[in-house]
């Protein structure tokens, strides 16, 4: 079964919300991760593809992750829905 984009973006949220304790009500999908958008740290993000990777069975290779291509919620699950569709 494929999930769109938002049930997607629910999914991270509650991924967040649940491993990392953050609250993530009032932010829109496209607030930033890291430094002064959500606060995520590099150990966190590591973490949270690692749960990705698992959840919805994409290999997410080491030399593709950059800030760009993971920086918001918008920007992983367009990576979601296009890894899942190869």
């Amino acid at each position: 079964m494929k999930l769109s984009k938002e049930q997607i973006i629910r999914n991270l949220r509650d991924i967040i919300e649940f491993n990392f304790n953050i609250d993530l009500k009032g932010f829109h999908e496209s607030v930033e991760l890291f430094d002064n958008g959500i606060g995520l740290n590099s150990l966190q993000i590591i973490k949270l593809l690692t749960i990705i990777s698992k959840q919805y069975d994409i290999k997410i290779k080491s030399n593709i992750i950059s800030k760009n291509k993971f920086s918001n919620l918008d920007k992983i699950s367009d990576f979601i829905i296009e890894e899942g569709m190869k």
